[in-house]
């Protein structure tokens, strides 16, 4: 049928039997009984391969070194044997494993994009969804709670493969925005800009009346990375209710470039480009480089995550220094407050765990994995134990000195990878906004409100589920086409093509079969809409 099958042909055994003593109820699995849910117990061990998160320092063999998997193996008495590959390595390890049949009991994998049902069709997978609601009730309590989150990772029907990675709260997604010199307005005598009129007056002032006061033209009134909806230039386009990507608008799925409104966002982008208020160096430019000229106190305006880290830097090397969140810029089209970025809508992280046929007790799994979705298993893998990184306070969460004023010469991020599951770990949970938020410093969490305060996201396209077809047509259809329009929109920003080429970069695409694209995602947008999650 596919790859999965030439793999499973290579060596993967058939999907075991597996025997349980059942002195309840009786209902089969593969042939066997399936045990009440009271006489399901945590197992011994169980084996994981997942990738190696960022959390993971030299020193840290594997996640058992993390504050949080030392106490979920205290609270349930299991033993996690993990297989980390290197961090290049992951893709080819996954595919060798399976083939060569030789599973462990869990693997955590992006499984909303790697078209799970597949793999479950094929024997690799264990099939969870006949038993979710019963077996795992702290997993399923919530996705009932939650139905606007649930429809990103429950399938049609009702059916529940995998727990998966879940930011609780809205602010979780708004790690990106538009920030601005906030000191240099005060000292231009300059109001935050709302609309694309202000921004580019502000911009205009920037260059021109020496903010930063050293007497030198050095000041980047807007430096950014490349084109991207969430921190390029085209984040900019959403003044203009479109964007270099896919959208929604009343229900039907478009392509930015398509539409008229494209026209006139990029040629607002294109004079900012063409007046010098853009870095010139744009186009190659990764986060490394335009965080250092921010921090040489030289731009003026940028799309860049949550100011944390800029600012805990600026307060001890020029306390005058203000880079701060701004609200998003109202729409030219209807005065919203708008972004483009979909990841303000996308509470699902690509890390979900998939029990395998080759575990013996997949009931015990559940019952693992479930434990992490209730109270105890949320507070562990988010502050860790009471007492010892963290106390409740006035009933609110306060780390202790442990964390905040860490003694081991780490970092903040290293501490919060040390001790936290939640944190830049690769593992489903329930992330929450009081680990997050305590890890900000104040001028992050500002940032992040703002951002998030009267926001309008009604254009952002959900996580959209595709047919390993489809998956195929866009891989060999549709990047080729984003490569194509992502480089003449680059040019036409820096006036090597005008924009009066549109129409013809349109019969391009179009002929490239850009209509059969839209028509996927417009069919993955109904289903995902129209999905029946069972409550």
């Amino acid at each position: 049928m596919n790859k999965i099958k030439k793999l499973l042909a290579i060596g993967l055994a058939t999907v075991m039997a597996v025997s349980f003593a059942s002195c309840g109820k009786t209902v089969t699995f593969n042939g066997a009984e399936v045990p009440p849910v009271d006489e399901v117990q945590f197992p011994a061990e169980l084996s994981i391969f997942a990738s190696k998160g960022a959390s993971l320092m030299d020193n840290m063999p594997d996640y058992n070194s993390i504050t949080s998997f030392k106490l979920l193996e205290e609270a349930t008495g299991t033993h996690i044997n993990w297989t980390i590959p290197p961090g290049t390595g992951f893709e080819e390890k996954f595919n060798l494993m399976i083939a060569g049949g030789s599973m462990t009991d869990i693997i955590i994998n992006d499984w909303r994009t790697k078209g799970i049902e597949t793999y479950i069709e094929d024997g690799v997978v264990f099939d969870m969804s006949p038993y979710a609601f019963e077996y795992m009730p702290n997993y399923t309590k919530f996705a009932k709670e939650h139905p606007d989150l649930a429809r990103a990772y429950i399938y049609d029907g009702g059916k529940i493969f995998y727990p998966t990675y879940i930011r609780k709260d809205q602010r979780l997604n708004v790690f990106v925005g538009p920030l601005i010199r906030t000191d240099w307005l005060k000292k231009l005598n300059l109001k935050v800009p709302e609309t694309a009129d202000e921004l580019y007056n502000v911009l205009k002032a920037f260059k021109t009346q020496d903010p930063n006061g050293n007497g030198k033209a050095d000041e980047i009134p807007m430096s950014v990375c490349g084109s991207a909806n969430d921190l390029g230039t085209t984040a900019l386009f959403a003044m203009w209710n479109t964007a270099n990507t896919f959208y929604v608008e009343d229900g039907k799925v478009k392509f930015g470039i398509l539409e008229d409104n494209f026209v006139d966002a990029i040629n607002y982008v294109a004079k900012l480009y063409a007046e010098g208020l853009i870095d010139p160096d744009y186009i190659l430019q990764g986060r490394q480089a335009l965080v250092g000229k921010i921090n040489e106190n030289r731009v003026g305006f940028a799309y860049e995550y949550q100011p944390s880290q800029i600012m805990t830097l600026q307060e001890t090397k020029d306390p005058s220094f203000r880079f701060e969140g701004i609200p998003h810029f109202k729409s030219e089209i209807d005065g919203s407050k708008r972004t483009l970025n979909t990841a303000y809508t996308n509470s699902i992280v690509g890390r979900a765990a998939a029990i395998t046929t080759a575990c013996e007790d997949p009931f015990g799994a559940m019952k693992w994995l479930d434990f992490i979705y209730g109270d105890e298993g949320h507070v562990i893998m988010n502050f860790g134990k009471e007492g010892d990184t963290f106390n409740y306070v006035d009933g609110k969460v306060v780390y202790t000195d442990k964390v905040e004023k860490n003694t081991d010469g780490l970092t903040r991020s290293e501490t919060w990878g040390k001790h936290f599951g939640t944190y830049n770990s690769y593992f489903p949970a329930l992330q929450d906004w009081d680990c997050y938020g305590q890890y900000l410093n104040k001028f992050g969490s500002q940032a992040i409100e703002t951002w998030s305060k009267d926001v309008v996201t009604d254009m952002n396209l959900p996580l959209l589920t595709f047919s390993e077809a489809d998956t195929e047509t866009i891989k060999n259809v549709y990047n080729a086409i984003k490569t194509y329009v992502d480089e003449n929109v680059d040019k036409m920003i820096i006036g090597q093509v005008k924009t009066s080429k549109i129409p013809d970069i349109r019969k391009e695409i179009k002929a490239r079969g850009i209509d059969d694209i839209i028509a996927i995602y417009q069919k993955a947008y109904d289903e995902y809409m129209n999905k029946d999650i069972g409550f």
